[in-house]
């Protein structure tokens, strides 16, 4: 069966999006000012998150597949094609989050060689062009927080991550930009609150 994941989100242009998931694969409704209804495509994997509107009137799914363990970042157009979807190696840490100048994040985290141990990386996806450039940042140690990634007056994006490794957790604060660099992480001692 069928099963929505949220409510509608509305775009720039105003086109409504609905995900929904059926049988291992994600589906991103569109539905026009004027009611016309385009069914969407079906994405690979899970969705991670409802989609997020970019300023381009276009949104953005993220979609995770367990089989491949691969985190899935697509963008749809008004008209439900795909504009793009790009794969990365990892589990998704949490739904896309996009800048004000339209760069489109995604983080997912990957094992490392220590098990239970986590590194996060950051994809900034800018999607002007014919093809959109994507950036992945260095690791950053560490799993991501719950709560993503945020964005300063200034289009700084940040993300807090944190490791347990025995009798010594700490916390990241990093600071990277719309080209996936990273310009600052500072370490804090214990867990994010």
């Amino acid at each position: 069966s069928t099963e929505a994941l949220g409510g509608v989100v509305l775009g720039s242009t105003g086109a409504a999006y609905q995900s929904t998931r059926s049988g291992g694969q994600t589906y991103v409704a569109t539905i026009d000012p004027d009611g016309t209804v385009h069914p969407g495509v079906a994405l690979a994997g899970e969705p991670s998150s409802i989609p997020v509107a970019g300023p381009d009137g276009t949104a953005i799914q993220t979609t995770y597949d367990f089989g491949t363990n691969t985190t899935y970042v697509s963008a749809i157009g008004s008209d439900g094609s795909v504009v793009y979807t790009e794969g990365f190696v990892g589990l998704t840490g949490s739904g896309p989050s996009v800048g004000t100048d339209g760069t489109v994040y995604q983080m997912f985290i990957r094992e490392t060689a220590t098990p239970g141990q986590y590194e996060t990386y950051i994809v900034a996806i800018n999607p002007g062009g014919a093809t959109p450039e994507v950036h992945v940042t260095t690791p950053i140690p560490g799993a991501a927080h719950i709560a993503g990634i945020r964005f300063g007056d200034d289009d700084i994006a940040y993300l807090v991550t944190s490791t347990d490794p025995p009798g010594d957790t700490q916390t990241y604060v990093t600071t990277f930009d719309a080209d996936g660099n990273v310009l600052k992480s500072i370490e804090l001692r214990g867990l994010p609150v």
